[in-house]
């Protein structure tokens, strides 16, 4: 898997107008993990709203949404969290909406490092079975948000939403894939039927 960074997470950029454009994540593949992260991108100050939410989206071989652990990790500590298979501290977010949701609060001076969260996938017991993105927080405390996307190892044609947000296509893609499932659901669901 190539480098999942959009450019505006590959160095800290503050525009003209003095708001934050860019910052620098830090990508960790983890080949042995469930999953892998395909797109991790900045939503810039002009473009976040005020708003501080790392949107996570998880999808299975076929890019279909799944329910996943989606965890906010800190402190992000280098590569100390790979000798134990977990960070310190790993948080569920307080809903089980999909896409999975995390607020991020945590600020920093990103003139001196980078911020303190990771998002990772994990398995039960808060064990990593994902990709790491790491570095994500709120430089100089401005309201920025991130989207990020990890996906089933082994599937998938592209990346999801790889320019940004999800496009029609993707979008496309993923309704004609449940749409086919549901029509598969039905099935199964009136022959159960017809033997009751």
């Amino acid at each position: 898997m190539s480098d999942p960074r959009s450019e505006n997470c590959r160095a800290l950029s503050v525009g003209a107008g003095g708001k934050v454009e860019g910052v620098e994540l830090v990508y960790y593949a983890v080949p042995d993990g469930k999953y892998e992260c395909v797109r991790a991108e900045l939503v810039g100050e002009a473009l976040a709203g005020g708003q501080t939410i790392a949107t996570v989206n998880v999808l299975d071989r076929e890019n279909l949404p799944v329910v996943a652990r989606v965890y906010l990790a800190w402190p992000w500590d280098g590569e100390a969290w790979r000798s134990r298979g977990s960070f310190a501290n790993m948080a569920l977010p307080g809903n089980g909406r999909t896409p999975v949701e995390h607020v991020i609060v945590n600020g920093y001076d990103a003139n001196q490092v980078r911020g303190p969260l990771a998002i990772c996938v994990g398995s039960g017991g808060e064990l990593i079975d994902s990709d790491v993105v790491a570095g994500l927080g709120l430089p100089w405390n401005r309201h920025v948000s991130y989207a990020l996307t990890f996906r089933e190892r082994g599937g998938g044609v592209g990346v999801p939403g790889g320019g940004g947000f999800p496009t029609p296509y993707d979008l496309a893609v993923i309704l004609d894939g449940m749409s086919m499932r549901i029509g598969a659901l039905e099935a199964r669901l009136a022959a159960v039927k017809g033997v009751l």
